[in-house]
């Protein structure tokens, strides 16, 4: 295999997961990763912000994990089947059980405890996204509103907070118009895959001389490629 080029994983995911109204209206992509969260702003048709924040999926994971003194592959099971970002969602009297570190037996604790440990981190993530919104001059004035992709916002009740919190339409992004294993790929996790095979293809279009191919993002690609020209 050889690197062809290189890609900002945020304008890979939007490849993906954007379509060219949202580009023109202007949206924000938020891709909540592993270790990080990608912020991408668009207005008209142009990227106009984009930052990576220290935190993501993991850092949530950990919590977990130190909150209940579990494993770390306990913490993300718990998270992933159990977890919720609005405790106050959770009915009091709902249990999960867990194996804690040095304990042979079975542990059994409130669902709430869990998503009380999870809330904080969730709440840290959307007001660092907030904050880059307004460094981008766009807090509150996106009509496109805001698409989360990446695994980590399928945590339960994420984007209720976050258009709780932002105050602006929230959708979850997921690639589209894909064929073949299209059910494999077709979750958020899988969006900055699936965008850097479509830009990849767009790329060897352009150096064929030949328009690009699909709908989504290829107006962003045409203006992303020359920017980056103009820069350097």
């Amino acid at each position: 295999m050889s690197v062809e080029d290189l890609v900002v994983q945020v304008l890979a995911s939007a490849e993906a997961v954007l379509n060219d109204n949202e580009l023109e209206l202007g949206v924000a992509l938020v891709d909540v990763g592993g270790g990080t969260t990608d912020v991408a702003l668009f207005a008209d048709g142009s990227v106009v912000h984009t930052a990576v924040l220290p935190v993501g999926a993991i850092h949530v994971t950990n919590d977990v994990a130190i909150g209940l003194r579990t494993t770390l592959g306990e913490a993300e099971m718990l998270k992933v089947n159990y977890g919720h970002a609005i405790p106050a969602n959770i009915p009091r009297e709902e249990m999960v059980e867990l194996h804690q570190i040095g304990q042979d037996r079975v542990q059994v604790v409130p669902r709430r405890h869990l998503a009380e440990i999870i809330a904080p981190r969730a709440r840290e993530i959307l007001d660092m996204v907030r904050l880059e919104m307004r460094r981008g001059g766009h807090d509150g004035f996106l009509p496109g509103g805001i698409v989360f992709t990446g695994g980590g916002c399928r945590l339960l009740g994420f984007t209720e907070a976050a258009q709780s919190l932002l105050d602006l339409p929230v959708r979850i992004g997921a690639p589209g118009q894909t064929i073949g294993m299209s059910d494999q790929v077709a979750g958020p996790a899988y969006a900055t895959a699936v965008g850097l095979l479509r830009w990849g293809t767009k790329l060897r279009h352009h150096a064929n001389g030949h328009a690009p191919v699909g709908a989504g993002a290829s107006a962003l690609y045409t203006r992303t490629v020359r920017w980056i020209k103009d820069f350097f």
